[in-house]
């Protein structure tokens, strides 16, 4: 396949993948969030695939009050609009960067979300020692991801996207069967699903890259092999 069909084909679907996203998430509005209708804790979150959490997820902590969870749920936010923003700085694929920037607000909109349930429930967040853990792992993340060349960044930011949204899903997780409030379970009901979402579209896209890539080493290698039976063949 000639290279210039085969890049035309691998933003097709890459394309797909991005249009998929904007049109099944459903929305991260407030009032969904805080319909005061208590949910049980996500055991697994399937969209369009198997996903999975990371295994280091959060089993039910007791001592963890809402207020710890609230910070928790703020720290993972700011850090995946972080990762985004690195990307929106340094892109080079357009599907990429439209993948960053709808990262970036639908995160946004889950802390906007967060906050109104925190000033309705009047909990003001407090972060537990838990956080410098986690928050720790997700700097290390964005830290490797901010050393890339700018070339570089498109890809490296979805390897991100699928190590971090690991990383939140589990998190998310366990902290919904520790919430007490039923307002907040719902409200990580509806960011693990969100997560859940993007996880999948990371990974679809994460795949789609590396056959693109083995494309394109076997066009390579079949290339140098053809040029090298050249140079074997006599001259008449």
């Amino acid at each position: 396949m000639r290279p210039s069909l085969r890049m035309t084909g691998l933003a097709a679907l890459a394309a797909i993948a991005i249009a998929s996203f904007s049109c099944s998430r459903g929305g991260t509005s407030e009032g969904r969030a805080t319909t005061g209708t208590a949910r049980r804790p996500v055991a697994a979150v399937q969209s369009g695939g198997d996903v999975t959490a990371d295994s280091s997820s959060v089993t039910n902590v007791d001592w963890l009050t809402d207020a710890n969870i609230l910070s928790l749920l703020a720290a993972m936010n700011s850090q995946q609009i972080a990762a985004s923003d690195v990307e929106l700085q340094a892109w080079r694929s357009d599907t990429i960067r439209a993948l960053a920037a709808a990262t970036a607000r639908v995160h946004a909109e889950l802390q906007h979300s967060a906050d109104s349930l925190a000033a309705q429930l009047h909990i003001e967040p407090v972060a537990p020692a838990l956080a410098s853990q986690f928050t720790a792992r997700m700097q290390l993340q964005l830290d490797s991801l901010n050393g890339y060349h700018p070339g570089g960044v498109d890809r490296a930011y979805i390897a991100q996207q699928v190590s971090a949204g690991q990383l939140m899903l589990g998190y998310l997780q366990g902290l919904a069967g520790s919430a007490q409030q039923p307002e907040l379970q719902a409200l990580l009901s509806t960011a693990a699903e969100t997560v859940g979402g993007e996880l999948t579209r990371a990974r679809s896209l994460q795949m789609i890259y590396t056959r693109a890539d083995s494309m394109a080493l076997a066009d390579s290698a079949r290339a140098d092999s053809a040029r090298a039976a050249r140079s074997r063949k006599p001259r008449r």
